[in-house]
């Protein structure tokens, strides 16, 4: 596993972005929207969200604005107000590290499957953040969309 990101939820995107960004000298955001479908604590939902990625130093921002079906994203901003709510890491094998992690004593809070396989997946709160597990298959698409800008 390796940490590459830290995921703020925000109640509005451009907001964060101006916010955050003069906070924490991020000038430059990659910024776009998606509905996954995917489960959340057991149940159907599309999680829709307007995230932006920053780079601060050797590690990203991510800010979410949570859109559609109640998820994670959208249940810490109800509970919480806005703020840190996950640790993203890169996985070479999301099923193997939910898996362990369940071993641990973690469960499974939101995942989101390609042909029945989780690629994305957050686990319930550890010492107050989830920790989002990530498909490595997907750096390069990130990396890629990152440098275009």
């Amino acid at each position: 596993m390796e940490l590459y990101h830290v995921g703020i939820a925000v109640h509005d995107i451009d907001e964060g972005t101006r916010r955050f960004g003069e906070l924490m000298g991020v000038d430059r955001w990659v910024t776009f929207e998606s509905a996954l479908p995917s489960r959340y604590r057991g149940e159907p939902v599309t999680a829709g969200a307007k995230a932006a990625y920053g780079a601060a130093g050797g590690i990203y921002v991510e800010l979410v604005e949570p859109t559609g079906d109640r998820w994670t994203a959208s249940a810490f901003l109800e509970e919480r107000g806005e703020g840190v709510y996950h640790l993203g890491y890169w996985v070479d094998d999301v099923p193997e590290a939910i898996r362990r992690a369940e071993e641990a004593g973690l469960g499974l809070d939101w995942s989101a499957d390609a042909d029945g396989v989780p690629f994305i997946a957050y686990l319930d709160r550890a010492a107050g953040v989830h920790l989002e597990l990530v498909s490595s298959t997907i750096r390069p698409i990130l990396e890629a969309r990152f440098a275009k800008g």
